[in-house]
């Protein structure tokens, strides 16, 4: 009877080994599949840093030309009240005084 209860108990053992390789090996395959999942996550989170810096120097780009032609447009409405005002003074100083 001793000898039925060892056999019993190896075969629990043996059971219970292989039950450890199957849940060991799906836990393996689980973290391979995790590891890869954060490296694709690496690899967006790096995509979208290149994207915003790329955006932001597009954006100081061509904030640099609005301020460019900001100052380009003052200095036209400037040369415009210029020449009204010469024009402004010919008429007066041409005019008859009859």
């Amino acid at each position: 009877m001793n000898l039925g209860l060892c056999f019993s108990m190896d075969e629990q053992f043996e059971r219970g080994i292989h039950d450890l390789k199957f849940s060991s090996s799906l836990l393996i395959s689980d973290m391979i599949e995790l590891s890869g999942s954060f490296l694709g996550c690496s690899e967006i989170i790096d995509d979208l840093t290149h994207l915003v810096d790329k955006t932001d120097s597009r954006i100081r780009n061509e904030s640099r030309r609005v301020k460019l032609v900001e100052t380009k447009s003052s200095s036209c409405g400037m040369l415009v009240v210029i020449v009204l005002l010469l024009i402004a003074i010919v008429v007066v100083a041409v005019w008859p005084t009859s």
